[in-house]
């Protein structure tokens, strides 16, 4: 993929946040792209808190009764003006949320805010040290920023505990993270009805589809036919092998057959499809389903295998 901006990032990122506190359903009510004027203009997140009582999960300790989350995508960069504009964003919503004009409904103790980033905005930092506001370590890839009267945390996804946080760390166009995809895709299988885990597997895909590709044929391996048959399933519905064919031809027209793979492979098929298909084979998988995963033919399977 190299348009990562076509990635449909910011609707997956919603719905990793809802699997992140979906022990807490009861208690949060979500409003994914909330609209602050007639104009284009819109949160990504707002979750309404309908309790007093903390949350116990470590991106919603700060959570208050309304909380505005601004996310970016792995690509996307944090920057100083990133920061007003967020801030502008809570102001705003106080004004427009607030029912009749000058009843102070939503109070500006009653909320905080959340910016979400892959990695550490240096000069962010830099710049609100130097405006003499507090930021310090509150919890793995989790910083809060004092000084302001609105509480705003800053969540590093690069730095959350994967253990704690297994939905937002998945969101990255560098994964390497098979054992934690597996997981997840387990998860989903066994609750297929929460559509929240499609728009997570989207996201990814599109960032990383040969690693997904491999997870999926590992996971049909290791697991019963019922298994092996939703995940078939999963992959027909969104048509993942096709376009992951289709994405690894263009990839190796580019960048030509990985240096040492034996000579005669089929010209233009990508390096992760010869290197899926050599780890599939080791793994026991027969022939015509490593080609049915692959797109490669019999024929160079079989000298493959050998």
């Amino acid at each position: 993929m190299k348009e990562n901006e076509s990635i449909s990032w910011h609707p997956s990122f919603a719905a990793a946040l809802q699997l992140e506190l979906q022990e807490y359903e009861s208690q949060l009510n979500y409003i994914i792209e909330y609209p602050l004027t007639n104009e284009p203009l819109k949160v990504d997140v707002i979750i309404l808190k309908s309790t007093d009582k903390q949350i116990d999960k470590n991106i919603a300790h700060l959570f208050r009764k309304y909380n505005i989350v601004e996310y970016k995508s792995p690509k996307d960069y944090l920057s100083v003006d990133d920061f007003y504009k967020a801030m502008a964003y809570a102001y705003l919503y106080k004004y427009v949320s607030g029912g009749q004009e000058g009843t102070d409904s939503v109070a500006i103790d009653q909320m905080t805010l959340t910016l979400v980033s892959m990695n550490k905005p240096t000069k962010l930092l830099q710049h609100l040290q130097h405006r003499e506001k507090e930021v310090y370590l509150y919890q793995e890839g989790i910083y809060y920023i004092e000084g302001t009267d609105i509480p705003i945390q800053l969540v590093i996804q690069s730095e959350l505990p994967k253990g704690e946080n297994e939905y937002l760390t998945l969101l990255t166009d560098q994964l390497n993270e098979k054992e934690q995809l597996q997981d997840v895709l387990m998860d989903y299988l066994n609750d297929n009805k929460n559509q929240l885990y499609r728009l997570i597997f989207h996201a990814i895909f599109e960032a990383n589809p040969s690693l997904f590709m491999e997870v999926l044929g590992m996971q049909k391996l290791e697991h019963d036919p019922e298994v092996q048959r939703k995940i078939d399933e999963l992959v027909r519905e969104f048509e993942w092998d096709k376009k992951w064919k289709k994405e690894g031809i263009e990839e190796g027209r580019e960048e030509g057959i990985q240096e040492g793979i034996q000579e005669g492979i089929q010209e233009g098929k990508s390096k992760a499809q010869l290197r899926i298909a050599v780890n599939l084979l080791s793994k026991g998988m027969s022939l015509n389903e490593v080609a049915e995963i692959t797109g490669l033919p019999l024929d160079k399977l079989k000298e493959l295998e050998k």
